[in-house]
């Protein structure tokens, strides 16, 4: 029997397309700049640019994205994964590889002992 950990039973449905974005903006050594790559992340993963701001805003919403001063960015803000972001990618990739499950089962009622 599959058991599933506390928060992959509270997912949301769109967390395989986080996954994949944050793993994306993980790679920019500069950090994200929504306005400068949208675009081309958009195309890397085949998905609609309003789509990427979507998981923009869910990533930064969730504390997943960190604003980061690159250099040479000439002072603005970009994003990147940040520590929670990390750690949410590291428990999901444990969670897909079956390394990662703690069982959470219903207190059984009283009756039905």
């Amino acid at each position: 029997m599959m058991t599933q950990t506390h928060e992959s039973c509270l997912a949301s449905p769109l967390d395989p397309f986080l996954g994949s974005f944050l793993r994306e903006l993980a790679e920019l050594e500069d950090g994200y700049s929504p306005t400068s790559h949208c675009g081309p992340v958009a195309a890397r993963l085949e998905w609609a640019p309003a789509f990427v701001e979507a998981m923009f805003t869910s990533a930064r919403a969730r504390g997943l994205l960190e604003p980061y001063r690159a250099k040479g960015a000439r002072g603005r803000a970009r994003w990147r994964v940040s520590e929670r972001g990390r750690t949410w990618l590291m428990t999901r990739s444990s969670e897909a590889n079956g390394e990662h499950f703690a069982v959470i089962a219903p207190t059984p009622s009283p009756a039905a002992r």
